[in-house]
């Protein structure tokens, strides 16, 4: 056995406050997942100068983790962190992705990571790692006695496609159950209620039902719960433009561990690999017995080689 010694750097990881948003809640998931016989790390939110200070002072760290977004952190620049010279700055970038996000990425932190094995962007100061999964344990291998399809995300912007899914499980299926959790987001959320009123307004058979929630699950726990009821998950995107990161909704769906199907988009394009996917005006259905392909993911993409990932990055730097 060959054995891994903690990093001796004191790291502090920054997150924004709490809030229904999926930036805080990827970034409050890394931290859970990492290995802390790894890493000597501490969580704070931080969504002010002031607080971010006031944490500095407290931790007093070799290096800080920013789980990075322009607009939960938009106070982090490298004219602030120039204040903070002996600190190892590293971000954490979700996205965007473009040509002059990447040059501010680059300008700002020591080193960044994404969590995008397949980010084809070139950078010396770019490394990459798995998606965060998280462990999950209830698992359900049962089928229902009626098909059960779904898929969540916050807000309802039309290049989710959520309506998509909803009509071509509609015109696939005679019976099915198709399961939503769409939460209203705290940075750009609006009452979407006349948009689920239409989808249901399309629904013609009557062994088809459309199932809307728009609860906020406290934990990603809840989420993980939700979606190892439906048979299969589904996640279409189609972003409206080319400098996006990987779509993140989707991870909790396999840490249930269910059936899942992405489209071709290239924010799935991390998936395309392990699971295929779907085609327009094709089927469904061979994607409903996957869950093999799923765990298989599952099981790649664990906390350990997530962690190892971010030590041989710090290692490097320092």
């Amino acid at each position: 056995m060959i054995f891994l010694s903690k990093t001796k750097m004191k790291i502090l990881f920054v997150n924004h406050q709490k809030s229904q948003c999926g930036i805080y809640e990827i970034g409050k998931r890394i931290f859970e997942l990492f290995d802390k016989n790894l890493l000597n790390v501490t969580y704070v939110e931080c969504p002010s100068k002031e607080e971010y200070i006031q944490s500095i002072e407290q931790n007093k760290p070799d290096m800080v983790l920013y789980n990075y977004f322009c607009v939960t952190l938009p106070y982090i620049n490298k004219e602030f962190l120039s204040n903070f010279k002996k600190i190892k700055h590293i971000g954490i970038i979700h996205d965007p992705l473009t040509p002059t996000d990447l040059a501010f990425y680059d300008h700002t932190f020591d080193a960044w990571i994404i969590h995008d094995d397949t980010n084809p962007n070139i950078s010396s100061k770019k490394f990459t790692t798995i998606r965060p999964i998280r462990r999950y344990e209830n698992i359900n291998v049962n089928k229902n006695n009626i098909l059960n399809i779904g898929s969540h995300g916050f807000t309802v912007s039309p290049w989710k496609m959520f309506e998509t899914i909803i009509d071509i499980a509609h015109q696939e299926f005679d019976e099915v159950n198709i399961n939503m959790n769409l939460t209203k987001a705290t940075f750009g959320g609006k009452d979407d209620t006349a948009i689920f009123n239409s989808w249901k307004n399309k629904i013609t058979k009557s062994k088809v039902n459309l199932n809307i929630t728009n609860h906020y699950f406290e934990t990603e726990i809840e989420v993980i719960d939700f979606l190892s009821k439906n048979d299969l998950n589904v996640y279409f995107y189609n972003p409206p433009h080319m400098y996006v990161g990987v779509g993140g909704s989707a991870d909790l769906a396999i840490s249930s561990q269910r059936s899942l199907v992405v489209n071709s988009t290239y924010m799935y394009r991390h998936l395309h690999k392990h699971l295929g996917y779907y085609e327009q005006n094709n089927s469904l259905i061979p994607f409903l017995n996957n869950q093999e392909k799923v765990k298989m993911v599952y099981n790649e993409w664990n906390p350990i080689k997530m962690t190892l990932d971010y030590k041989n990055m710090i290692e490097r730097i320092i």
